[in-house]
């Protein structure tokens, strides 16, 4: 069909060539109602790409091969995304 695979990655792939270094996420860094003003963890799609291609190199390193089903067990955080 001349179709190609459309994955995930890809999709991050290309927003990323095309806003490179515009904020794509923030992760909280400070308690909410600690009196003090919130600070967050501002990542660009750049950034962001690239944690991702280092998280998917640690995971073929320790052996997770594609289609091979990974569990997460931890509090949200920008990276996970």
């Amino acid at each position: 069909f001349g179709m190609s695979e459309r994955t995930v990655f890809t999709v991050l792939d290309q927003t990323a060539d095309r806003h490179g270094d515009r904020a794509a996420l923030q992760q909280p860094l400070g308690a909410s109602g600690s009196g003090l003003k919130d600070k967050y963890r501002t990542y660009t799609w750049n950034e962001y790409r690239q944690i991702v291609r280092e998280i998917a190199v640690g995971l073929r390193v320790i052996g997770v091969a594609k289609g091979d089903i990974v569990a997460l067990q931890s509090e949200t955080r920008a990276e996970f995304y």
